[in-house]
Formats: structure tokens, C-alpha cells, sequence
């Protein structure tokens, strides 16, 4: 969601710096240079964010098997203060 942001944040930006440096009096041709130009850098920006390396996500997939699993690799010490998590105390676990 932030590059969507980031992504819009500078397309928005360049556009402005664009528009800007054009004047009102310039002839009809310049202006479609400088939209086109505008165009084409929007779609390298927008053509990096697509291509760039997505952040890997943890599902926090919880099943019987991986509850095994932790039970197996790290004992009682998981299953143990459920019972002072569930009423809150924090601390049992801290």
C-alpha cells in the first residue's frame, strides 16, 4: 500500500514540476512534447514499482500440525502459561 502511495506521491510530483516549467504561451507542439514526456515518465516510475521485489508476508498459519510441531521442537514451555495468556498476564510470559 505505501509504494501505491509512493507511486502516486511521485507521478504527482513530476507532473507538477512539469506543468510548472510550461508556460501558457508556449505553442501547441511543446505542450504535447511535455505531456508526452510527463507520460513516459510516469510509466518508468510505474513500471519500477511493478518490477521491484515484493516484501516476503507471513501468513501466521496455525493448523494441528505446526502446533505439533512447536510442541515437539520446544516442549511444555509453549503450551504451559496458555492458561495466564488467556486471563492476561503478560508477565508469566515476559
Amino acid at each position: 500500500m505505501m509504494k501505491v502511495f509512493l507511486l502516486v506521491v511521485s507521478v504527482l510530483s513530476r507532473a507538477s514540476a512539469l506543468m510548472v516549467t510550461m508556460s501558457s504561451s508556449s505553442p501547441a507542439t511543446t505542450k504535447l512534447q511535455g505531456r508526452r514526456q510527463m507520460m513516459e515518465q510516469a510509466a518508468g516510475v510505474l513500471g519500477a514499482a511493478l518490477i521491484a521485489p515484493k516484501p516476503a508476508f507471513a501468513d501466521g498459519a496455525v493448523s494441528p500440525a505446526t502446533v505439533q510441531r512447536a510442541r515437539g521442537i520446544y516442549g511444555g514451555r509453549i503450551a504451559a502459561p496458555k492458561s495466564a495468556v488467556d486471563k492476561g498476564d503478560f508477565a508469566a510470559v515476559a
